[in-house]
């Protein structure tokens, strides 16, 4: 789900795109703090692919 969002973002204009991020910036916290790194994964996978879930 959050690979679609990015992608949309991306689509959108700059303002729209900084008004998207700023809605998701909370739901990321909340995620990155349930989760930990995986260190076995691809660093080149965006962050929310390389977390696992507490």
């Amino acid at each position: 789900m959050r690979t679609l969002l990015e992608h949309a973002a991306w689509a959108l204009r700059r303002k729209a795109r900084r008004e998207l991020c700023a809605v998701l910036h909370p739901y990321d916290e909340l995620h990155h703090a349930r989760t930990v790194n995986n260190p076995f994964l691809r660093q080149d996978l965006h962050w929310w692919l390389r977390r696992i879930e507490l």
